[in-house]
């Protein structure tokens, strides 16, 4: 069984975002548990940063702050979220694309997302394309429909690669990255403590 713990620091980088919010929105940040050092639209080119300034800061993280990130979805609706206090429950994981590209990021864990989320322009860096005989699908969207391709992505979780079908938006205006359950939540007894600022992943043992 493995069991992962999230930090339990405050998270003052996330205090820093909502204070500027209309600066990182829609960016990928990189940051410790109390401070954003650099912000990009681009997965890869945040990851360089990141790469080039492991040595200089320590625990470098990188997040994707969604527009739409304060906010909590009920289907089609987004209300303002109600929370008192900011915390998020996020994974590390690395998204392996068809070109090459490996993307280091923390991503939103998601339980209420059957499928996990994959934004346009970062389906872009990791390879993704849209051939002639792809069949495009239709997702109800908020006040409107949101085209989409469905797409299989290896996702190495734990130190575990595993293949886990992916949803790719064709949307250039949604940001959002999610963890959704398939192919995730069937190996993995994932435990939101709310209390403790913790996401516990533990692994299910295998049945002999």
């Amino acid at each position: 069984m493995t069991t992962t713990y999230q930090n339990k620091n405050q998270q003052t980088w996330l205090d820093k975002a909502v204070a500027n919010f209309d600066l990182y929105k829609s960016k990928y940040i990189i940051h410790d548990e109390y401070d954003i050092y650099f912000a990009s639209k681009y997965a890869t080119e945040a990851n360089d940063w990141m790469k080039e300034n492991k040595l200089k800061f320590s625990n470098l993280q990188c997040f994707l702050l969604s527009q739409h990130f304060f906010s909590r979805r009920l289907l089609s609706i987004r209300i303002k979220s109600l929370k008192n206090e900011l915390w998020i429950p996020k994974k590390f994981v690395t998204l392996l694309g068809y070109n090459g590209n490996n993307i280091e990021t923390n991503i939103l864990v998601d339980s209420g997302a059957d499928t996990t989320f994959i934004p346009y322009y970062l389906g872009i860096e990791l390879g993704f394309s849209k051939s002639q005989g792809d069949l495009v699908k239709i997702a109800l969207g908020v006040g409107s429909t949101v085209e989409y391709l469905e797409k299989v992505l290896n996702i190495q979780i734990e130190g575990e690669e595993l293949e886990v079908p992916v949803c790719w938006c064709l949307s250039e205006t949604i940001d959002d990255l999610l963890l959704g359950r398939e192919g995730i939540f069937s190996k993995y007894k994932v435990i939101f403590d709310e209390k403790n600022k913790a996401v516990l992943f533990e692994k299910y043992e295998k049945s002999i």
